[in-house]
């Protein structure tokens, strides 16, 4: 009753993949008022496997007999052509539909016109492939993207063809991995690095480690080892670096590297977190350079990159829960997460990649394409032999209702929502011949289905003999990628963002883009600290409320990040010189107290068509002028320094522009080195900030145009954190 009352309306968005306990779950909320709409589509529900059940939608005006349905017949993404195909396989389904038993029309229509869908049969799977990549390679020389096609599969298993073709064909395509970030590839190599430093006797990961692309050891120089572990009862590990029976990998240059690594880290995980041990090791031995590099002209890579990048944020998380945690103990929590089960997503794939996209059809759902391939469409491939569910789905949320033809009614509307992910173009294809199959298969039933009478216009191909050698050219195996990509549309920049693209496209790349993840800087760990308590005084100063000093250093310790710290005494000497600086500040602010009007304020403009957004630090009276203040933790004694540093921070630039967008004001800035105690001061001009338009203007010009091209400098490469993962490094620097 209490959440009756709680929930007047109830907005059911998907309803056809609801299962039968949430829809229990649904009529029970729902009934004092019944204040319930749905919104679904019968003709997709393709999730039974997973326990949802089409008849609730179908049987909703059981329930409820007083409800409005209202038809979206209007649809602006496929051509006439495409629509009617996908109406004439589904009519197919009647009478189980909601079109037949509502009596209602579900036809939808296009507001454009376009090609038939056009049905393809080949003698095998090869030539599918061929006919495929054919198509795609013609269609991108007329000026259409590889980010265009769209190739749906009914299983992950017929892929082995098109993947070949694509890659023998320097073709760049995305293939969304359905295995967790944990059985990546890239992971494997960390986790087994790990491994091999807490636990000398795990053979298997020590294996991995040394015949990854970082070592490179041929796997047959080992496996003469591991036999003579097991007969000696020993670890591999024991072999290489006490035994040395093999004559083969005595004076191995790999060998030696690879006991020289591991004795090395494992030095280190005492002393450090799992996060700085692991980012020690894939720089040093130059993993991640080389990943960075090769993701230039490969969408495989570019997926690594923003793996690991994920697999450091479950670190950082973890972490946070647990911050004086060393590798050690993160090993052994990582071995029990394991072994519940839990395996975490990897990253998504960045959708602006300009690659072909393969995916199956489920996972098509809710996309769309201007060209579609549906592939392998013989009978006992799509649709599949019925099969029962990998678990049982328990009882409560299990369909009650079996339809006749269930299984085939399912699969039909899982073809449905492959056609209709079309835009302008469709392909059907399949073959008498598939890779380990000897026996002619029969076409698909839903080809005919789709295609009436027009299936009598079907395409035979053929490969000739010269090109069916080709299939086998595997010297250009890596795709090229004809542009970059960038995970956001960037509706929005920051402050930071254009500083970092200024400084550097390629570092902003490496932050903004591939997110990657980098053992903190102790000056920034620092700077954020010392920010974060001076933001807590002036805050409650503002407020009317006094704190103590007391309260400050408490608010300072409890910001500070120990992570980057060679040493603890290190770290304890920079922390002390923080307490001196905000002691300094503290009783000087006693003396002549600023007169604050806002802390942390945050902005927003409109700048040719993206917004601009950030926060001042504080704004503060000064006579009868506000001014914007910006605290820096470097010490500058000299205050010509300090004010020319005010004038040319782009940080600076960007708040005057942003006052002057906003309240028409041309505003006096301060740059407040708190170290030194010295204010830097510069009023911005209207020919300034004319340049500091120009200046963001070229920002987003490099933006659109993907433009990430490194710019290096000594000082720009020295005091850059990725510098020793960057290819593009000054030497030197």
């Amino acid at each position: 009753k209490s959440y009756q009352q709680q929930f007047k309306y109830i907005l059911v968005d998907e309803f056809q993949d609801t299962n039968i306990a949430q829809n229990i779950l649904l009529n029970l909320i729902s009934a004092s008022k019944k204040n319930i709409m749905v919104v679904g589509d019968d003709d997709q529900a393709i999730y039974a496997w997973r326990g949802a059940a089409v008849e609730n939608i179908i049987d909703f005006r059981k329930k409820y007999s007083e409800a409005k349905i209202i038809v979206l017949n209007a649809n602006y993404r496929s051509s006439t052509q495409i629509l009617d195909c996908a109406h004439k396989l589904i009519q197919n389904n009647n009478p189980n539909r909601l079109e037949q038993i509502e009596k209602i029309d579900k036809k939808l229509t296009a507001q454009k016109s376009g090609p038939m869908p056009e049905y393809i049969h080949c003698d095998n799977s090869f030539t599918e492939a061929s006919k495929i990549v054919q198509t795609i390679k013609k269609q991108v020389g007329r000026g259409r993207k590889y980010s265009d096609f769209a190739v749906l599969f009914r299983a992950r298993a017929h892929t082995h063809e098109i993947i070949t073709t694509l890659q023998s064909e320097r073709i760049p395509f995305k293939f969304p991995d359905s295995t967790g970030l944990y059985d990546r590839s890239e992971i494997r190599l960390i986790n087994s690095f790990l491994q091999i430093l807490t636990d000398s006797e795990d053979s298997i990961s020590l294996f991995y480690l040394a015949t990854s692309e970082i070592y490179g050891i041929d796997g047959s120089l080992l496996i003469p080892e591991l036999s003579y572990a097991r007969r000696k009862n020993i670890s591999l590990w024991e072999a290489l670096t006490q035994y040395g029976y093999n004559n083969l990998l005595r004076n191995n240059s790999k060998i030696e590297k690879l006991i020289s690594d591991v004795n090395k880290y494992r030095n280190e995980i005492n002393k450090l977190n799992a996060g700085q041990v692991i980012h020690k090791f894939l720089t040093e031995t130059g993993y991640l350079k080389n990943l960075i590099k090769i993701s230039e002209s490969d969408a495989q890579a570019a997926i690594a990159i923003e793996n690991i990048s994920s697999y450091f944020n479950k670190i950082k998380q973890f972490l946070a829960l647990n911050p004086e945690t060393k590798t050690l103990e993160f090993v052994k929590d990582l071995k029990l997460i394991r072994e519940s089960g839990e395996n975490p997503s990897i990253a998504k794939i960045d959708p602006d990649i300009d690659a072909v996209n393969l995916m199956t059809a489920h996972s098509s759902k809710g996309l769309e394409f201007p060209v579609v391939f549906l592939i392998s469409l013989t009978d006992d491939r799509f649709p599949t032999r019925r099969r029962s569910n990998a678990f049982e789905i328990p009882e409560n949320i299990r369909s009650r209702k079996k339809l006749e033809d269930y299984h085939i009614q399912e699969e039909r509307r899982l073809f449905y929502v492959g056609l209709t992910r079309a835009k302008d173009e469709v392909y059907l294809l399949s073959s008498d011949f598939y890779e380990g199959n000897t026996r002619r298969k029969k076409i698909s039933p839903f080809i005919v289905e789709s295609l009436g009478s027009s299936v009598s216009k079907t395409v035979n191909f053929k490969l000739a003999d010269d090109e069916k050698l080709s299939l086998f050219d595997t010297s250009n195996i890596n795709a090229k990628l004809e542009q970059k990509f960038f995970r956001r549309k960037f509706p929005t920049l920051n402050p930071h963002q254009i500083d970092d693209y200024l400084t550097c496209p390629k570092k902003f790349e490496y932050i903004h883009i591939f997110e990657i993840r980098i053992i903190a800087n102790p000056a920034v760990s620092f700077g954020t600290a010392i920010h974060s308590a001076l933001s807590y005084y002036f805050k409650n100063t503002k407020e009317g409320i006094r704190i103590s000093f007391e309260d400050l250093i408490k608010q300072y310790e409890k910001s500070w990040n120990s992570e980057g710290f060679e040493t603890r005494e290190a770290e304890e000497r920079r922390k002390k010189e923080g307490i001196q600086i905000l002691k300094k500040s503290y009783f000087d602010e006693a003396k002549n107290p600023t007169e604050v009007i806002a802390i942390e304020k945050p902005f927003v403009f409109d700048f040719d068509g993206i917004k601009i957004r950030g926060r001042f630090d504080m704004i503060a009276r000064s006579g009868k002028q506000d001014k914007i203040i910006d605290f820096k933790t470097s010490s500058i004694e000299n205050v010509e320094k300090a004010n020319k540093r005010t004038r040319d921070s782009t940080q600076m630039k960007l708040y005057a522009l942003a006052i002057k967008k906003i309240e028409g004001k041309l505003p006096k800035v301060n740059l407040h080195f708190v170290a030194s105690n010295t204010i830097g001061e510069y009023e911005f001009s209207k020919s300034d900030l004319e340049k500091v338009e120009e200046t963001v203007r070229r920002v987003l010009d490099g933006l659109k145009h993907e433009n990430f091209k490194a710019t290096p400098g000594y000082n720009e490469c020295r005091w850059c954190a990725y510098k020793n993962i960057c290819p593009y490094k000054i030497k030197g620097a």
